[in-house]
């Protein structure tokens, strides 16, 4: 290859990574996430009981998804340090996605409080909004798409401060009841 056309492709494909990196929507950092789920689930009035003595996270991500593993890690990191998730002690567990109907299961038989879902799983939420419609859980997805596919909440960063979105049609189908004071910080779809 002559310098002339090596220079144009690395010129190409300079380009196209600046473009697709200035697309990309910011994402609220997973530290801050972690901060906002220890909180935010003392505003669930079902919290208590739906915990008991400990509340129970699962995050759940896509396998061979490198974004969605590293993510997963992060927040049992992160939900790691936290005091308490809602006022209650906690605990955190990690595991692969396999399906809609597996973490209906999953949720019943393991008495999870909070599923947090990564990255990779947006295509899937749907599914897994009509298989955990009568469970009793929180949904939360690490990004703000996530809210359009029925997640309870979901977060998202705009002018670097975080924002919360609560799905709320789907928070009732799956026994959240946040207090009227949360719901005013948080952009609600009805």
């Amino acid at each position: 290859m002559n310098i002339t056309r090596r220079a144009w492709l690395g010129g190409v494909l300079s380009a196209l990574w600046a473009r697709s990196s200035s697309a990309a929507t910011p994402e609220l950092p997973v530290s801050r996430q972690a901060k906002l789920i220890s909180k935010l689930a003392s505003y669930d009035r079902n919290f208590r009981s739906r915990a008991g003595q400990v509340a129970l996270t699962l995050v759940v991500y896509r396998d061979e998804d490198v974004d969605s593993e590293r993510t997963a890690q992060l927040m049992l990191s992160e939900l790691g340090h936290r005091s308490n998730v809602g006022g209650l002690p906690h605990a955190e567990e990690r595991e692969v996605f396999r399906g809609s109907e597996w973490l209906a299961g999953r949720v019943l038989e393991g008495g999870i409080a909070i599923v947090y879902l990564c990255p990779g799983l947006e295509a899937a939420m749907d599914a897994i909004a009509d298989a955990l419609s009568g469970k009793d859980v929180m949904t939360i997805g690490s990004r703000a798409g996530f809210a359009d596919g029925r997640s309870v909440v979901s977060f998202d960063l705009v002018s670097g401060k975080p924002k919360l979105i609560v799905h709320l049609p789907q928070a009732k189908r799956q026994n959240v009841k946040f207090s009227a004071r949360f719901l005013r910080l948080a952009e609600v779809i009805r």
